[in-house]
């Protein structure tokens, strides 16, 4: 038993808190690390401290306050921010889910496959991998590159025998 959930225990005011962070870190209540992203767990009331871990790229400690009156539920996200823009008008899509129209601004950390599609009967799409750090900000800047023009469609006669169809 943890020494947290052990005061929590002896203690009259105990308090269910829910603790979370970003899906890929790390929280911990009071050095008690949690083996998910998310934490419930009771507490005695008074402060505490929660670490929130992202790999070996971030860690911070928080304070919190724990009261029977107070907050239950305590966010830490760890995010950063990747701008897309592109010149053409395109369909971001993250990780193989569509976000929307250019420009897009997502909230994300790590690395993530980014795709950027537009008119598939003028441009080829563009895909590339991006890798945004905790509270990093990035712009990502795109241009769709233009398919050739295809050569369909149908041919007049005169093309083959000098003899015009329109009167």
């Amino acid at each position: 038993m943890t020494v947290c959930a052990m005061q929590a225990q002896t203690a009259k005011d105990s308090v269910r808190i829910k603790l979370q962070t970003t899906a890929g870190a790390d929280i911990a209540l009071d050095g008690d690390w949690s083996s998910t992203n998310i934490m419930y767990t009771k507490v005695a009331t008074g402060s505490h401290n929660v670490t929130v871990r992202y790999g070996s790229l971030f860690e911070k400690t928080y304070p919190i306050e724990v009261s029977t009156t107070g907050k239950s539920e305590f966010t830490f996200l760890i995010e950063g921010e990747a701008n897309i823009s592109c010149t053409q008008q395109a369909t971001v899509i993250l990780d193989g889910i569509p976000q929307g129209l250019c420009p897009q601004t997502l909230k994300v950390v790590g690395t993530h496959n980014v795709k950027l599609q537009g008119d598939e009967q003028v441009y080829y799409d563009i895909t590339d991998q991006i890798n945004i750090n905790p509270f990093e900000k990035k712009d990502f800047s795109y241009t769709l590159k233009k398919r050739p023009p295809r050569q369909c469609g149908l041919s007049t006669l005169s093309d083959y025998n000098g003899v015009s169809l329109a009167s």
